[in-house]
């Protein structure tokens, strides 16, 4: 997973590049609650850690459990599904078993060619702004681009901004997710942009990564993020990414169980045993 940082039309645009190292999914994280993206996690696997995230879905402002809409096909949202290796967008989505299938904004690319798909029903969001778009290019890389906006030194970019932009890239097929306040993304708990505002968001997109022992840093009480979410998955305790008083009790209490130095804290030693046959 490769990060990068261009100043283009008077804007800050970072992008995130994955290739197979990154396990490509979807989460709605709690069914029926918008939720801090910096705490949904999405469903990795024990010897995966939650590596990346991006906002995806709109959702009506007005209601509370609103998460995600227009997930239908024929509308004015363009629905993107995923087979595992690449991407397919309405309406040229095959008919084979997919591994999901969520619903996006408008076409910027297709096949290489410029592709307006969903823009004449989107005609408040043509406009500069923030932005979020992601797509892929001819060799299997994914991409995440984050677009900053609103600020007085940050423009943000406009559907034909945001059409060339890709297009010089490279990328093969492109599309606009949700933008404004929701736009951005994290590699493991690092954001990518400042565009957020901090609302709750609702579907997003997510990648898990492998990991290694040396890769596992030290945690205790206080601790936030996609590794305290790893170890309180490996304990069988809720995973919430937050390292509080129940978390340190379960690890305590692991520790004693395992005739381990009995500290409260996640370090190499409690890290060894609780990967022990995950990782190796």
């Amino acid at each position: 997973m490769q990060t990068s940082k261009i100043r283009k039309y008077s804007t800050d645009i970072h992008t995130v590049k994955f290739g197979n190292e990154i396990r490509f999914d979807t989460t709605l994280g709690i069914p029926g609650k918008r939720e801090d993206i910096r705490f949904m996690f999405g469903n990795p696997k024990p010897n995966e850690v939650t590596a990346l995230r991006f906002n995806l879905s709109f959702f009506v402002m007005n209601n509370p459990k609103s998460e995600e809409m227009c997930v239908g096909r024929g509308d004015a949202h363009v629905n993107v599904a995923y087979d595992g290796e690449q991407l397919y967008f309405e309406p040229d989505i095959p008919d084979k078993p997919m591994l999901w299938e969520v619903a996006s904004s408008y076409m910027l690319l297709r096949n290489g060619q410029r592709d307006n798909l969903g823009q004449d029903k989107l005609k408040h969001l043509l406009g500069s702004g923030p932005r979020t778009i992601w797509g892929q290019d001819g060799k299997g890389n994914k991409y995440a681009i984050i677009v900053e906006g609103r600020k007085w030194n940050q423009k943000g970019l406009n559907a034909n901004e945001q059409y060339e932009l890709v297009r010089q890239m490279g990328l093969k097929d492109a599309i606009t997710a949700d933008g404004g306040g929701s736009s951005v993304a994290f590699t493991y708990d690092t954001q990518i942009g400042k565009v957020w505002d901090g609302r709750y968001h609702g579907r997003i997109m997510v990648g898990y990564g492998k990991y290694t022992l040396n890769q596992l840093p030290n945690l205790k009480k206080g601790k936030k993020g996609v590794y305290v979410n790893l170890m309180q998955r490996l304990l069988g305790i809720t995973a919430d990414g937050s390292y509080g008083g129940q978390t340190k009790n379960a690890v305590t209490a692991y520790q004693k169980a395992n005739k381990l130095l009995v500290d409260g804290k996640c370090g190499p030693q409690t890290w060894k045993a609780l990967t022990r046959g995950v990782i190796w």
